[in-house]
């Protein structure tokens, strides 16, 4: 997995947009059930050096989500 800095360098133009989607501080992370079906869980990114993700909800849900994220599962939209 590549850093956001490793990706600003690698594709600025491609970076600099999908910062300015992110500007909202508000957006969606999908994922995958394991049966397939999607899942969607709103979340507040933070753009640095790395890609930083802020959740809201229960606790529960963001096990899950760790669970998506080892088996990279997940898509994050604005």
């Amino acid at each position: 997995m590549t850093s956001w800095k490793e990706f600003e360098q690698q594709a600025p133009e491609f970076a600099e947009f999908g910062k300015a989607r992110f500007q909202s501080g508000v957006a969606y992370l999908g994922t995958l059930r394991p049966d397939g079906s999607p899942r969607v869980h709103p979340m507040t990114p933070i753009i640095g050096e790395q890609l930083f993700g802020r959740g809201f909800g229960r606790r529960l849900m963001f096990r899950r989500i760790t669970i998506s994220c080892l088996y990279l599962r997940l898509s994050l939209h604005s």
